[in-house]
């Protein structure tokens, strides 16, 4: 993704923060994957579970990796917190 922002900037044209390597943070990184599995992850793999049951063992995976990603996101907040009050909560 960085790649992609390296060369949308080379080129002049606007970079999605997604893609900005300078703007990126951890914080965003994690919420990007959080929207993504919210958006597209699960929707996907719920109704690939209504026709295909079999399936309900990824769709428990990808519910693992989203909570994986919203404990990041709130983890590196508080690291976040933490660096910019020097240390200090």
């Amino acid at each position: 993704f960085w790649r992609l922002g390296d060369r949308e900037r080379e080129a002049g044209l606007d970079v999605k923060p997604l893609h900005d390597r300078a703007g990126s943070s951890p914080v965003r990184v994690a919420e990007s994957q959080v929207w993504f599995f919210n958006a597209v992850g699960l929707p996907l793999f719920q109704a690939l579970v209504e026709v295909l049951p079999e399936a309900r063992c990824q769709l428990e995976a990808v519910r693992e990796n989203c909570a994986y990603w919203e404990g990041r996101v709130e983890a590196e907040k508080v690291k976040e917190v933490s660096t910019t009050s020097g240390g200090r909560n």
